[in-house]
């Protein structure tokens, strides 16, 4: 009895470490290269008169978040 609950234990222990794991795989939240490259393209579709001042300040703000 006491092998299946230690058996149990071990397994949710091997998928809460491997969830912490690749959590960190994906998109950061709060800045990183995604967001760099975003506000790199907006400052170039800013730059190239593709959207108004308006627009680049309102996404901006949007990616800053």
């Amino acid at each position: 009895m006491f092998g299946i609950i230690w058996m149990i234990l071990l397994v949710l222990v091997v998928v809460y470490l491997g969830s912490k794991l690749f959590h960190g795989v994906g998109p950061r939240q709060g800045g990183g290269p995604d967001r760099d490259d975003s506000l790199r393209i907006i400052r170039e579709k800013y730059a190239k008169g593709e959207i108004t001042a308006d627009e680049y300040e309102h996404m901006k703000a949007v990616l800053s978040k």
